[in-house]
Formats: C-alpha cells, sequence, structure tokens
C-alpha cells in the first residue's frame, strides 16, 4: 500500500463534498486553513496502485473529492480510504461513499454521511445532520441540531442529540436518548427493542407501539401523563406535549426511561 497527502486552499466560503468515494471515509473539523487529504491505497492481485484515482475539483463555491478504483472478477482488490482533516468553518454538503465506514468530528450543521456498506460514526456534530446507511451501524455521540439517522440492517445507539428526527432500522434495536423532538420525529424498527431515555424537559406527545413485544416505562421518567396503555400501545403526553413522536417496532419491546 502507500500513502499519498495533499493539501487544498479552498475559496471563501466554498462547501467540501465527498460524492463519490468506494471506501472509508474520515472527517475532522479543526482550526487551519486549508484542506488535507490523506489517502491510504491498497492494492493486490492483478490490481497496480496506479489504478486507484484521487480527484479534487475546486470551483469559486465548491471543493469535490471522489476516488476511484478497477472493478475487478475474480481475484485481486483494491482501497482508497479517504482522511479528511477540514476548516472548522468550512460548510459540508455530503460525505458519500458506496463501500465503507463513515466517520466525522465535528461535522458542520446541514452535512449529509452515506454509504452503501458500512457504519457510520458520529461525534459532535455542529448542527442538524444526517446518516444513511444500507447495511451497518450508526452510534452519534453529540448534535447541535436535529438527527436523522437511517440504516436497512444495523443497530442504532444515539447519546445527547439535541433533537430527534427519523431514526430507523430496518433490522436492529434502537437506543437513543431523546431531549426533544423535531416535527415528525419517529423512531422505529421492524425487528428490534427500542429504548428510549427521555430528557427531563422533554415536551411530546407520544405514541408508542409494538406489533410482538411490551411496552415498558420506568417510574422515573419525568413529567409523562399516560392518557391510554395497554400491554402493546401506550399514547402519553410529556411535558407541555404538543409535537408528536411516534416509536414502534414490529418485533421487540418500547421502553422509555430516564
Amino acid at each position: 500500500g502507500t500513502t499519498d497527502e495533499r493539501t487544498v486552499d479552498p475559496p471563501t466560503g466554498a462547501t467540501l463534498a465527498v460524492v463519490d468515494a468506494t471506501d472509508a471515509i474520515a472527517f475532522t473539523a479543526e482550526p487551519r486553513d486549508d484542506v488535507k487529504i490523506i489517502a491510504e491505497k491498497e492494492a493486490f492481485g492483478g490490481v497496480s496502485l496506479d489504478e486507484l484515482t484521487v480527484d479534487v475539483e475546486t470551483t469559486a463555491d465548491r471543493v469535490e473529492i471522489t476516488t476511484d478504483k478497477p472493478d475487478v472478477i475474480g481475484l485481486g482488490g483494491a482501497s482508497v480510504s479517504l482522511e479528511l482533516y477540514v476548516p472548522e468553518e468550512m460548510a459540508v454538503d455530503r460525505l458519500q461513499t458506496a463501500d465503507g465506514a463513515v466517520t466525522a468530528q465535528r461535522v458542520p450543521d446541514g452535512a449529509a454521511l452515506r454509504t452503501r456498506d458500512g457504519a457510520i460514526q458520529i461525534t459532535d456534530a455542529r448542527g442538524d445532520v444526517t446518516a444513511e446507511t444500507s447495511d451497518g451501524d450508526i452510534s452519534v455521540d453529540g448534535t447541535d441540531g436535529t438527527l436523522s439517522a437511517v440504516t436497512q440492517d444495523g443497530s442504532i445507539q444515539v447519546r445527547d442529540p439535541a433533537r430527534v428526527g427519523e431514526i430507523s432500522t430496518r433490522d436492529g434495536n434502537v437506543a437513543t436518548d431523546v431531549p426533544a423532538v423535531a416535527d415528525d420525529a419517529e423512531i422505529v424498527s421492524s425487528d428490534g427493542n427500542l429504548v428510549l431515555r427521555m430528557g427531563e424537559t422533554l415536551d411530546t406527545v407520544l405514541t408508542a407501539a409494538t406489533a410482538d413485544g411490551e411496552i415498558l416505562v420506568s417510574d422515573v421518567v419525568p413529567g409523562v401523563q399516560i392518557r391510554s396503555q395497554t400491554e402493546s400501545q401506550l399514547e402519553a403526553v410529556v411535558g407541555d406535549g404538543t409535537t408528536p413522536l411516534r416509536a414502534h417496532t414490529n418485533d421487540g419491546d418500547v421502553v422509555l426511561r430516564a
């Protein structure tokens, strides 16, 4: 393998986008003026390192990064992983890859992280953030805005978001802090348990349901007024509840706790 490193001076006010990466992406925002790009290239079998490319296209308002590698049938293979160190004030449109994990530290407001095959890990997002993977776990520790996290196959763990939007998996457990909810908030699993850690200042109208499991409410959940409850359904007002929150699993328990 080999490691290539380069820096790019972004135009003032430019937005960063990784639009079509082939492998893992690791993003860090930090106090700096340029964009540092470190590419880790690995090749084996009949693939040459020369066939692995990192393309950086800079326009007046955008810095776009793409990686490429040959399609290999049979023996051989390759990967081009990216490490990005980016100025704190630079906007980010998306960090998108076909295959590999996406990790982001201190990503700015409005960024979207997407992979077709891999986990997503977000730490200290500085605003609204979206995470989407077709196959992998999502873990989030800290957002300053609304979190949207969707995986087709994997568990979701969320700590310390400012607000919860859509949190959804088709196959996996969900455990999330719920300090506040955005409009149309929902926490959903087709196959897994939901654990909602209700914030002390949460205001919501909660409807919770499971097709195969139980609704479990801890005694110490603050400010909950239960309107109706069966073994598999619950409607409750939390705080000065007006904004709705829907929590639903087809197969699993729904647990509310402080």
